[in-house]
């Protein structure tokens, strides 16, 4: 079978399982944050956002006419789930220095903020669209997992997550909420976030543990968190399996977050699960299926 062959057919086997019908993506031109240093230091590619988006539609997944613009989100809409000392503090190049472990002498502090603000946006829409239509839908930018009510880090500087969930909850939004935390780090500052919402539920398969140096060190009292830590190396099998455990165990989900992680591929610089494509390949259809039940 050619590549030419293959890459139709799942493609068409995508599109068939993961959405069923016209997906929704947010993207922006300023989803790349201006962070070469970043970039240099921890391994992390500004260009994923492009890099996704390409993909997306060199495989037929999706059509420019799918594609949709973020609006930056509103300071109010952020302070629902973040105190106003780290919200104040992100307005600052110290602030954002220590979030994306960097110099803050010359940090480009509104383009960066630019660059979260609309992620966060990105997210939020997606949510309200999925609410709206029932149909899945995608931002290219987000999982910002790290962040928590008064903390940040990670390069998170607040959680896109999190803030989309308060903000749909204000608008009248009541039913089970899941979030799928499939990043290969754990969702401290997630867990911390929606430790007291009684309706949502957070899953996570990562290949770390919860920071021992962060102002969040370990879950949250009261969050529903159900959380699985494989051995670094463990590859598709393990990884697999678990994730077919993790979601066994998944509630019902009114509105259902997937912070579909990259970082598990094998040779990733931030992470350590050792996945091959194929094994990401059937992460995604999996968790397609499980949220399609």
């Amino acid at each position: 079978m050619s590549y030419g062959v293959r890459r139709a057919r799942w493609s068409h086997r995508l599109r068939r399982r993961l959405i069923g019908r016209p997906l929704q993506v947010w993207h922006s031109s300023d989803y790349r944050p201006p962070l070469a240093g970043a970039e240099a230091r921890a391994g992390a590619d500004g260009r994923r956002a492009d890099l996704a988006l390409w993909a997306l539609l060199e495989l037929g997944v999706v059509s420019r006419s799918d594609l949709r613009v973020p609006q930056r989100v509103r300071y109010g809409d952020l302070a629902l789930v973040h105190d106003d000392a780290l919200l104040d503090s992100l307005v600052t190049p110290e602030g954002l220095g220590r979030v994306f472990a960097l110099p803050p002498a010359g940090l480009p502090v509104d383009e960066l903020l630019r660059t979260v603000r609309l992620a966060v946006g990105g997210t939020l829409a997606a949510a309200r669209e999925t609410l709206r239509s029932g149909d899945a839908t995608l931002n290219l930018l987000g999982g910002f997992h790290h962040a928590g009510p008064g903390f940040a880090g990670g390069l998170s500087a607040v959680n896109d997550i999190a803030v989309a969930l308060a903000v749909v909850r204000r608008e009248g939004f009541s039913g089970t909420a899941v979030v799928l935390d499939l990043d290969c780090h754990p969702p401290d500052g997630t867990s911390a976030c929606l430790a007291g919402d009684p309706h949502a539920w957070i899953g996570s398969i990562s290949g770390m543990s919860w920071p021992s140096d962060g102002a969040q060190s370990a879950p949250a009292a009261g969050a529903r968190l159900d959380e699985t830590v494989l051995p670094a190396g463990s590859g598709d099998t393990p990884y697999l399996d678990a994730l077919h455990g993790l979601l066994a165990r998944m509630p019902s989900a009114d509105l259902a977050f997937v912070v579909a992680g990259g970082d598990v591929l094998g040779g990733d610089q931030l992470g350590n699960l050792n996945l091959s494509l194929r094994g990401v390949r059937a992460r995604e259809l999996a968790v397609a299926d499980a949220l399609d039940d």
